[in-house]
């Protein structure tokens, strides 16, 4: 069994920027005076698919997009991205067959489609060309067996978000230039091996890079709640003052 020990300062990991309530939902809808809580409504286990209303306001939403009507049925709820994922990879690919990976990604979507005994080619966008991926180089990796080209996208912002976005980069650019003596970074990519502060960061290696790629650098979410990634900088400027010094060197192969 493996015990996880609680965040005792900031959690700055998470890739998906800071969650909203319904509060902030309702702040967000033309109309001020909806409620999007019905109180009379069943605590039920609900649709498995999700219900007949969600699905088909998706479906009408898509519509607009695609020459004939798109089917309430075609559309399928999930609890997040990280289970569509493994449904539609469980669905679509098999042994013997083969895919291209958008790389770096999250891990589960190369892995899985090797889990199932595909082959996986990583298409690999790099830092120096500012993470674009080159279309010349995706001719040679597709093959007769080829099933599935996998592309990651950025996460979309509401308007609210991306402002928090700016001003929480800010704070992170900051701190970086001012740790130049021992900080680098991949723009907004944060590179230190801190994780003695209480601070919570996805190490780049293991994260996104197969164990291989991204050696020594971690992945900060930097979208989060600004008072987080405050409380997270600080902790980390008093660990790079006080105990930088202790971390044992990795040379570069």
């Amino acid at each position: 069994m493996v015990q996880i020990k609680p965040c005792r300062r900031a959690n700055i990991a998470e890739t998906c920027c800071a969650s909203i309530s319904i509060k902030d939902l309702k702040e967000l809808s033309e109309d001020k005076s909806w409620n999007p809580v019905d109180f009379s409504t069943k605590l039920t286990y609900g649709s498995i698919r999700g219900s007949e209303k969600l699905r088909q306001t998706l479906a009408n939403l898509y519509f607009v997009r695609t020459p004939t009507a798109l089917p309430a049925d075609n559309v399928l709820i999930t609890a997040g991205a990280i289970q569509a994922n493994f449904l539609l990879l469980y669905t679509l690919i098999g042994p013997g067959d083969h895919a291209i990976c958008h790389y770096p990604t999250y891990q589960r979507l190369y892995s899985v489609p090797e889990s199932v005994g595909a082959k996986v080619s990583l298409w690999k966008a790099k830092a120096n060309d500012g993470w674009k991926l080159d279309m010349s180089q995706l001719k040679t990796p597709i093959k007769p067996n080829t099933k599935l080209i996998i592309l990651n996208c950025i996460h979309s912002l509401l308007k609210h978000k991306t402002e928090l976005a700016k001003k929480n980069l800010g704070i992170l650019e900051q701190f970086i230039e001012s740790h130049r003596w021992a900080c680098d970074w991949f723009k907004p990519r944060a590179g230190t091996t801190a994780f003695r502060t209480g601070d919570m960061f996805v190490p780049g290696s293991l994260c996104f890079g197969d164990g291989e790629d991204f050696v020594g650098y971690v992945g900060i979410g930097f979208v989060c709640e600004t008072e987080a990634l405050e409380k997270g900088m600080a902790a980390l400027k008093e660990f790079m003052e006080d105990s930088y010094d202790e971390v044992p060197v990795v040379k570069k192969k």
